[in-house]
């Protein structure tokens, strides 16, 4: 694949991105499950429903750009769940395998946000505006998610440290 205009560039980003969403529907529920923490339990099926959202998001982009997605995998991704794993071959504690799901999320979260902000500063330079619109509502959620976990973050590791105590 050749990749000289930044018209191409976009496009393949693009496509790491929606792959990267893709990943996420399919780890969502797994790692909502494995959180032993209803709360990070809730936040994870809720983010799980816009994910969803998300990648369809993704996919109109595609349409306004008269464009397919192109097979692009995203690597960091990947290497996230590659991560995950590993620490379960580790056998931690259900209290460990909540907050490393939470801190996973946050990962991820803040992958997610500094991609979406780069795809809309390239669709604003694109003049992609029908873009744009659907970027920044994903740049909202994922934002929304990543405030959300980070809380949730904080209340596990104070509620962690007095229980051992």
């Amino acid at each position: 694949m050749i990749l000289e205009t930044p018209e191409q560039l976009f496009a393949y980003e693009l496509s790491a991105l929606l792959d990267a969403e893709r990943q996420l529907l399919e780890t969502l529920p797994t790692m909502a499950t494995e959180s032993g923490n209803e709360a990070a339990q809730s936040a994870l099926q809720h983010h799980q429903a816009e994910t969803q959202q998300q990648a369809q998001n993704l996919q109109q982009c595609f349409q306004h750009l008269g464009q397919e997605p192109q097979d692009v995998p995203c690597l960091v991704i990947q290497a996230l769940m590659e991560e995950h794993d590993e620490f379960l071959e580790q056998e931690p504690s259900q209290v460990n395998i909540t907050a490393f799901v939470v801190a996973a999320c946050a990962k991820v979260e803040h992958y997610e946000i500094a991609c979406y902000k780069n795809l809309i500063q390239t669709a604003n330079f694109l003049n992609q505006h029908a873009i744009v619109g659907l970027l920044q509502q994903n740049l909202q959620q994922e934002e929304a998610m990543a405030q959300r976990v980070e809380h949730l973050a904080s209340q596990l590791g104070q509620q962690t440290i007095l229980a051992a105590r």
